[in-house]
């Protein structure tokens, strides 16, 4: 039997928010800074020695992924094992000043993504693409009529929730 993936979504039009995302470039501007048991730290050679940017991926087994979750144990998929990923991103950004052009400030700015998953549960790449587009496009919602990323951003950036959602 083929098993499919249903998803519950707040858009039942299926319209997507599109931006390019940068992918990162191993060839040429990364290298293995640390590595482990399912885990790699990479750093950006071209960034400046003092503006550090590392990029994270770590794996953890977690045993049971229905632990504090209301599921009813009838509907368990044989396994309860599943998988922590995270991605995690850590830069130092220089903060310029177009009139006082002598001022220069560092920023560090770090964004982390988590995703648990169950082992074997059937679920695609395809299934982890439009998860991961609806997290980012709900943190950078503005509001529920006009989702701009920008304006979501800026939202977030001012320490806005915008709880109309």
């Amino acid at each position: 039997m083929t098993k499919s993936v249903s998803m519950v979504t707040s858009d039942p039009s299926g319209s997507a928010i599109t931006h390019s995302f940068g992918t990162a470039d191993f060839a040429d501007c990364l290298r293995v800074l640390e590595q482990g048991p399912r885990k790699v730290i990479y750093t950006d050679i071209t960034a400046p020695v003092d503006q550090p940017s590392t990029i994270r991926i770590a794996q953890t087994s977690r045993p049971n992924i229905y632990a504090g979750t209301s599921i009813d144990p009838s509907m368990f998929l044989p396994t309860r094992k599943g998988t922590d990923t995270i991605i995690e991103v850590r830069e130092v950004w220089s903060i310029v000043d177009s009139v006082d052009t002598t001022y220069l400030g560092y920023a560090p700015v770090r964004a982390a993504l988590t995703l648990t998953l169950p082992d074997g549960g059937g679920i695609s790449a395809v299934d982890v693409l439009e998860l991961l587009g609806r997290v980012i496009g709900m943190g950078l919602a503005a509001d529920e009529s006009d989702v701009t990323l920008v304006d979501g951003a800026t939202n977030l950036l001012h320490g806005v929730v915008d709880t109309k959602l």
